[in-house]
């Protein structure tokens, strides 16, 4: 007699997930990017989404005010905003370039805020940082405000705002840094108010906020412009569509590859018949196990419960149709071959070795066949588009009291 196990098959794949705007960076471009540094593209991306905020210029200082006339530096100009969808190549090392906030100086013009973008895409991705405010003393120049990050290259552009002017005279208020552009800027720094005597500039917020300016009044001495905030760059990865050759199952003895977009909902579904030789269905209840845990296809539930078929609907325990599934983990790119192997008991319901088993067998697929897949939420920088596992039935002499699903491993 020659039993014959017909499995259908499912496969069900997550998309990768993307950035967290504002996190740190990290080796593998994981997340969104506060700081400059390399990363590599992962797998299977071609293209990456970029957005760049430029630093934030720094408020202008103030110094030499009079008893009766207090004098105000101007704020800087808030990071300029590009956003670019740029073409990459798997593997490639990226090197990210954040531009810092400007630094305030006593009685000094506040320093510009630095250009952000990706080193070599210069041309495809650039957010301009924010000029720096003009200083307020004795004999000097106009205190005017910085002009927001302006000359931003990308697909979509935004220019930072500009810092507003201080002024000299009773009662005045510093100038207010400017925001960051575009909606996800930071605010500029608040300027110092009549009320706030002497005193430093207040410093912006990231990404891109600028300073304000300083403020000084009766004689109180020299202070420095509030320093403006660095910008910001984020990557965004977009996963290429599944190449069909990686991303199908294919089933020996069965039907044809089936091929599962890895768009997080996407399914094919195979289910189970045990027949025996004759075609003749088969008492009793099919146990799938896994002898061997690989990271490539890992049982979700114990070796000896997972797959535990029951009977299909309208039978009984002992009916002629066995239906089941068994649900796996796969967290692979690496086409594989997977051999699974099955043992049919006659009665489930009792320990081996009381429950017998089917005699020596052949395990074959056949055409009304389900194994369900699910693809773990990728760990955070890794692309998994694709599952690349097809599989094959062709186990012999199936005496024992659980066979397992046998993995033999084939790169490609």
């Amino acid at each position: 007699m020659r039993t014959r196990l017909a499995l259908p098959l499912t496969g069900l794949l997550f998309a990768p997930s993307f950035l967290i705007p504002g996190a740190a960076l990290s080796a593998d471009c994981a997340v969104g990017v506060a700081a400059a540094g390399p990363c590599t593209v992962p797998a299977n991306v071609f293209e990456v989404t970029v957005g760049a905020w430029g630093g934030g210029g720094a408020g202008g200082g103030s110094g030499n005010a009079s008893i009766a006339s207090a004098r105000g530096g101007g704020g800087g100009g808030g990071g300029g905003f590009a956003q670019s969808a740029i073409a990459v190549t798997p593997g490639e090392t990226l090197n990210v370039i954040v531009g810092a906030g400007g630094a305030g100086s006593s009685a000094a013009n506040g320093a510009n805020g630095g250009d952000s973008t990706i080193d070599g895409y210069q041309d495809e991705i650039l957010a301009k940082g924010g000029a720096g405010g003009i200083r307020n003393v004795s004999g000097g120049p106009t205190p005017t405000g910085g002009a927001g990050g302006s000359a931003n290259i990308g697909d979509s552009t935004a220019n930072g705002a500009n810092g507003t002017a201080g002024a000299t005279g009773f009662g005045i208020s510093s100038g207010a840094g400017g925001k960051g552009a575009d909606a996800g800027g930071g605010a500029g720094g608040a300027a110092i108010s009549d009320t706030g005597g002497t005193s430093n500039g207040n410093a912006g917020s990231a990404p891109g906020g600028a300073g304000s300016g300083s403020r000084t009044s009766q004689s109180g001495g020299s202070r420095t412009g509030g320093a403006g905030a660095a910008g910001r760059v984020t990557l965004a990865f977009t996963v290429s569509d599944p190449d069909p050759a990686l991303s199908g199952i294919t089933v020996g003895g069965g039907p044809g590859p089936v091929n599962v977009p890895a768009d997080g909902s996407s399914s094919a579904t195979i289910a189970v018949t045990v027949v025996d030789g004759d075609e003749n269905p088969l008492s009793g209840s099919v146990v799938l196990g896994a002898d061997s845990a690989t990271t490539v296809i890992t049982p979700l539930l114990a070796p000896t419960t997972t797959g535990a078929f029951a009977p299909m609907v309208g039978a009984t325990a002992t009916a002629p149709l066995i239906d089941g599934v068994a649900t796996f983990t796969v967290t692979n790119t690496v086409v594989e071959s997977v051999t699974y192997s099955a043992v049919a008991y006659t009665d489930p319901d009792q320990p081996p070795p009381v429950n017998g088993f089917a005699p020596a067998a052949i395990a074959d697929i056949g055409d009304g066949v389900v194994v369900v897949f699910q693809a773990l939420p990728p760990p955070v920088g890794t692309a998994i588009p694709t599952m690349s596992a097809y599989g094959l039935f062709a186990m012999t002499g199936l005496l024992g009291l659980l066979a397992g699903w046998h993995q033999r491993r084939r790169r490609g």
